[in-house]
């Protein structure tokens, strides 16, 4: 063990927040073909544990999976863009970061508090109608809208 080793720190992370990304479901991000040898260096890689046509699922606090040693313990889902993964190693002292891009990414599930539940629900609604509010309706039945355009009626 070198006096770096015995220096470096165990990893503190923050405590998570919401939403928090649960599960991601991708596909594979390498190609089905067996591995080739380096024409330079004549090493061929392994072989990666994983079926090439079977989806991945990307776990937080499971393994890596095709790293089993590290260990996803944060995972940010940007729309349109991809899935940042985190992990830590076993020894606690190393983190990685995966990016998985938008067009691999065939699901997401994301955890959340009450609070952040009702925020994204309202603001899902409002960029469904267009970033206009819904009117609210008036004791007649009708719409605000339809209450003012017809005189009050």
């Amino acid at each position: 063990m070198t006096a770096q080793d015995k220096q470096a720190k165990v990893l503190e992370l923050p405590k998570a927040g919401f939403p928090l990304c649960n599960r991601v479901l991708s596909l594979s991000p390498f190609p089905p073909e067996a591995p080739k040898a380096n024409p330079q260096t004549g090493i061929t890689p392994p072989a990666l544990p994983i079926d090439y046509y079977q989806p991945l699922l990307w776990e937080f606090g499971k393994p890596h999976p095709f790293i089993p040693d590290l260990t996803i313990v944060r995972m940010y889902v940007e729309l349109g863009v991809g899935v940042e993964v985190y992990c830590t190693g076993k020894d606690g002292k190393t983190g990685s970061r995966n990016t998985l891009p938008w067009h691999l990414v065939k699901m997401t599930e994301e955890l959340m508090d009450p609070e952040t539940f009702v925020a994204e629900i309202a603001a899902a609604e409002e960029e469904a109608s267009g970033g206009e509010p819904e009117p609210e309706p008036q004791p007649n039945g009708k719409p605000a809208t339809a209450v003012a355009a017809n005189g009050g009626a």
